[in-house]
């Protein structure tokens, strides 16, 4: 089995050894006929387990390295400096207190759209509980996005497909043997006209016509591509395991954001705020206009976090500024950047595994986790303190996005659930994959999700 964050190949265990993700789970666990008696399950009181508690499992790594471990650790980053060397200066961070005052460029990096109305399908389920199957590919999709009635796919098979919603069929498949990625297809989006852009594990990004199968290659990263996001002025931002982020038009490279010491494995971009997280876990501040690192945000007392799992961002009267990360150990850190580098909170929200969603809702009136222990929970954004402990998931939660005041989340055994923000209880579940759920778009009146079964299933919200 190969690990679909790192690569890493001939994996038996749940976990990958070299990163730590949890390994896909191609079991049968959730029917989708039987979503219609979803609601009963879920609004049922859990048993609870025999087990060993996760809150008195050790937080952090399974154990300590060895001598030969941080030795060997040594020499491999030693060699990566030497593969990434980018041949750029060393990055001096800036003033991070004054970020707030730097022009606003809110014009060219707007910030997504948010939603505080849905559907009645959110609140008691969608008139068709077994939605629309599209049934993609044998192989796990990794990465989707919607665009009005189209939604692209991308996934582990190297290619992409484009599929109508409202006509519930395929008009396009991206892969062909003279265009498109040769790897694993890890990231997409869609350009405010309709062109896709793609990033793979071939280190390429490649930005697709409107119609037909064709695509011009981006050629600039030297490793695999982690993500892609572009604004609806198609200016686009790739992070990669090479160390960087590149800043594109859809004509080529225009910038480069140097300065992370391990692979950048997530961003979160809004406004002239970028924040990005590695795989060492750590967190940088940037300003992509200007190319500039505002700052190396601090790590913090526990040395033992693993890589950032989760980067959320939170809006303020004074912009940007607050910042949020989880880590493999289970904490949330949370800056503000008018503060400095120093984190205002650093606590182990989710003990016993990776916190692997910070989310806000869409009214910004509470701050959602969720992570490895199974649990999500809805957070004052004021005090940092929860207000709900939601356990209704059953196992790992993969996936996790907010539509008003509704939480909508996936797990490891395909299925879907919606809560509701603010009393904290369950509304309903949905069936909706094999396996784990890994892309959820939620929109007013339509909800798509797909998974690592390969299937792709939208439902009707209205």
């Amino acid at each position: 089995m190969q690990c679909v964050s790192c690569g890493q190949g001939g994996l038996t265990g749940k976990f990958c050894t070299e990163c730590g993700t949890r390994l896909p789970e191609r079991r049968m666990t959730a029917n989708r006929s039987s979503a219609s008696s979803s609601r009963d399950v879920y609004q049922q009181q859990r048993v609870p387990s025999k087990r060993t508690s996760l809150a008195n499992m050790p937080v952090g790594l399974s154990k300590p390295m060895t001598a030969k471990g941080s030795a060997i650790r040594g020499a491999m980053d030693d060699l990566a400096d030497e593969v990434f060397d980018n041949g750029s200066s060393p990055v001096q961070p800036g003033d991070l207190a004054s970020a707030q005052n730097r022009p606003c460029t809110a014009r060219t990096y707007r910030a997504p759209v948010t939603c505080t109305a849905h559907g009645r399908g959110y609140e008691c389920g969608p008139s068709n509980e077994a939605g629309d199957l599209f049934d993609t590919s044998d192989r796990n999709i990794l990465c989707m996005d919607v665009q009005g009635d189209e939604v692209v796919v991308g996934g582990a098979d190297h290619g992409l497909k484009v599929y109508n919603l409202k006509r519930k069929r395929e008009t396009r498949t991206l892969y062909t043997k003279r265009y498109g990625h040769s790897d694993w297809v890890t990231s997409c989006q869609y350009l405010s006209d309709g062109r896709i852009v793609s990033g793979g594990q071939d280190g390429k990004l490649c930005l697709w016509a409107r119609a037909g199968v064709r695509c011009t290659d981006l050629m600039g990263h030297t490793a695999s591509i982690s993500e892609v996001k572009c604004n609806d002025n198609d200016v686009i931002i790739s992070s990669s395991y090479d160390r960087t982020l590149r800043i594109w038009s859809t004509a080529g490279l225009t910038g480069t954001l140097a300065g992370h010491k391990q692979p950048v494995m997530d961003f979160i971009w809004q406004h002239s705020t970028l924040v990005s997280g590695d795989r060492g876990g750590g967190v940088m501040a940037w300003d992509p206009e200007s190319e500039a690192c505002l700052g190396v945000l601090q790590a913090g007392t526990n040395t033992r976090r693993g890589q950032c799992s989760a980067l959320g961002m939170a809006d303020t009267a004074g912009g940007d500024n607050v910042v949020m990360a989880g880590d493999q150990s289970g904490s949330l850190r949370v800056w503000d950047l008018r503060q400095g580098p120093e984190a205002i909170f650093d606590s182990v929200l989710h003990p016993g595994g990776a916190l692997t969603a910070i989310t806000p809702t869409s009214m910004s009136s509470h701050i959602i986790t969720a992570g490895a222990d199974k649990r999500i929970l809805v957070i004052d954004p004021r005090t940092l303190s929860p207000i709900h402990t939601i356990t209704s998931h059953k196992d790992f939660i993969y996936s996790v996005e907010t539509i008003a005041n509704k939480i909508v989340s996936g797990d490891g055994m395909g299925w879907v659930l919606v809560h509701n923000a603010d009393t904290g209880k369950c509304n309903y579940g949905l069936g909706s994959n094999k396996a784990a759920v890994r892309c959820i778009h939620p929109e007013p009146s339509r909800l798509v999700v797909s998974g690592d079964d390969g299937s792709m299933t939208s439902y009707d919200m209205s």
